[in-house]
């Protein structure tokens, strides 16, 4: 009997914890009733689409966000990344593309670190600047237009999928997600992020080279942008400098959401499927169900205001507890 009520418990913890999870399950329930076709293979596997290249970058995030920083300028390294990808199409072949594009993701996600974790610049506003160059760069290569692939098996890269479902980028971000579970559970590297964030000056007393490990969560970032970069601009078959205006925001608040808060110290790989997972699956339905561009924005943001608000507010009623 003991053993079922700690079960019990233990079931609802989690659905409290979680959030976004309890969301997703509740679009499952509900949305076949506004929309037959929104629990069909086809609609399913692109709910997969959607998520997978966001995921990508938001594995990168999250592991600056658990150290108690941020980093808005994705956007545009993502976009710098899909345009270099396609420029050298006529040189190179893909595979040496993408380790050269992921190579460049790492040495600028390294310079972001210096200027935030050597020289102590605000993260917030440095990022957003860098974001600003990024793009700003991306329309003067591009001459503000949209470059197109040259090579066929470029497309095969974003939009092959794995026994006709699965796409093969977001089989590339789960394998992240679980290898980030790992080194954040597992590893010196990983609890000393959470030490990081949670306490930057107790993190520095106990020897934990904070600096460095902050650089190196830039670079992981960098790296991760870039890959995610080259899937996008590979699925599209195209380039742009404005491709990635609004990526920044979106990835933030899936991570918030999921439960990996910006103050650092908190959260996890899961934690940041489900919150990327659910914004995925809200645009998903507010599209099928012919929601209105606008009406969507509207709702979008209110329901991340609402999510983002009880889990400060469960944080701060626990912290008061305590």
């Amino acid at each position: 009997m003991k053993k079922e009520i700690w079960r019990r418990d233990g079931v609802l913890r989690f659905f409290k914890k979680n959030i976004a999870v309890d969301i997703i399950i509740l679009f499952f329930i509900v949305a076949p009733f506004m929309n037959a076709s929104f629990l069909s293979a086809y609609n399913l596997s692109q709910i997969l689409v959607q998520t997978a290249t966001t995921l990508i970058v938001a594995v990168g995030v999250m592991f600056v966000i658990i150290t108690g920083e941020s980093d808005l300028s994705i956007g545009g390294l993502m976009c710098l990344s899909g345009i270099v990808a396609i420029y050298l199409q006529p040189e190179l072949p893909l595979p040496v593309i993408l380790l050269i594009v992921m190579a460049m993701g790492c040495v600028l996600g390294c310079l972001t670190g210096l200027l935030v974790s050597v020289l102590k610049l605000d993260a917030f506003i440095v990022t957003l600047g860098i974001q600003m160059i990024y793009l700003g760069v991306n329309l003067i290569i591009t001459d503000g237009q949209t470059v197109v692939g040259e090579d066929p098996a470029f497309v095969q890269w974003g939009t092959g999928k794995l026994f006709q479902f699965v796409p093969y980028a977001f089989v590339i971000a789960l394998t992240l997600v679980v290898i980030a579970y790992w080194v954040l559970s597992r590893t010196q590297f990983g609890r000393d992020c959470y030490a990081v964030g949670g306490n930057y000056e107790v993190a520095k007393y106990a020897g934990i080279r904070v600096v460095r490990q902050k650089l190196l969560c830039y670079v992981i970032c960098g790296c991760l942008a870039a890959l995610a970069g080259f899937f996008l601009s590979a699925r599209m078959n195209a380039g742009n400098g404005n491709f990635g205006t609004m990526i920044p925001f979106n990835v933030h608040c899936g991570i918030v959401i999921g439960g990996t808060y910006l103050s650092g110290g908190t959260g996890g790989a899961w934690h940041t499927l489900a919150g990327i997972l659910m914004m995925s699956v809200l645009q998903n339905v507010m599209n099928i169900i012919g929601a209105d561009a606008y009406i969507q924005q509207l709702v979008q943001g209110l329901i991340i205001v609402l999510i983002i608000g009880f889990a400060c507010y469960e944080q701060t009623r626990k912290k008061q507890a305590a």
